[in-house]
């Protein structure tokens, strides 16, 4: 790199500068107001077993966002082991979603007057249980 004129230094430092900046920028692009926004959301329980096994893997739900915000008729769609799915289903039981008639500005939300919340079926999202990501003092609390 010491090596190279001053010119090409600044279009690889450019290129490596975009390649940082554009996941960011279209990424957020992508996010649509429509899209459904957490507000709470449980982490599952580890299996002991597995936990203790050393054991790692994942399970992809599909659920319907009640009209309140609360989760219902939650399916396992795929999951690497059984021992992970119990624990996945009861932590996206407790999640809560926004309403679709509330919006926020910052901390500010309010309700939107004369508009319904809707119901929003066909969510899907995936629980990962790794074992780097447990914190095992907060385990054993």
């Amino acid at each position: 790199m010491r090596d190279l004129p001053i010119e090409k230094k600044a279009i690889l430092s450019g290129f490596a500068l975009a390649t940082v900046i554009v996941p960011i920028v279209f990424g957020a692009a992508a996010q649509n107001a429509a899209d459904p926004m957490p507000m709470v959301r449980i982490q599952p329980d580890y299996p002991a077993d597995a936990f203790a096994a050393r054991r790692e893997g994942s399970v992809e739900l599909e659920f319907t966002i009640a009209a309140n915000g609360a989760v219902k008729d939650v399916v396992v769609v795929e999951s690497t082991s059984e021992e992970f799915e119990a624990p996945a289903v009861a932590a996206i039981l407790r999640w809560r979603f926004m309403p679709t008639n509330m919006t926020c500005v910052g901390t500010d939300c309010r309700q939107n007057q004369n508009v319904q919340p809707v119901e929003r079926p066909g969510m899907r999202t995936v629980i990962n249980y790794r074992v780097e990501d447990v914190n095992p003092r907060a385990e054993a609390e």
